[in-house]
């Protein structure tokens, strides 16, 4: 039994997928129109998408010029024998 998809999530794997492999830091993401093109889907959906990205940290958006993806995050793996002072 596969797990139905919600258009949203669509959009945000689509998004997700270029990130990851074809997009930079600082480049622009598709446009809400594009996207509700390529996907059959309301502006509303494709911003419910994007937002979700931006809650993520994955993109950032500039007035007026759309949406770009964010600069990657530094990771720290702490074991539980060092202190976060200790990895600094």
């Amino acid at each position: 039994m596969t797990k139905k998809m919600f258009d949203y999530e669509m959009v945000y794997s689509y998004i997700l997928n270029l990130i990851e492999t074809k997009l930079n830091e600082n480049d622009k993401i598709p446009s809400e129109k594009y996207l509700c093109e390529k996907f059959d889907i309301t502006r509303a959906t494709a911003r419910q998408g994007i937002t979700k990205l931006k809650n993520e940290g994955l993109i950032y958006s500039k007035k007026g010029s759309g949406c770009f993806v964010s600069m990657q995050k530094i990771r720290y793996e702490l074991s539980p024998f060092t202190t976060f002072t200790d990895q600094i």
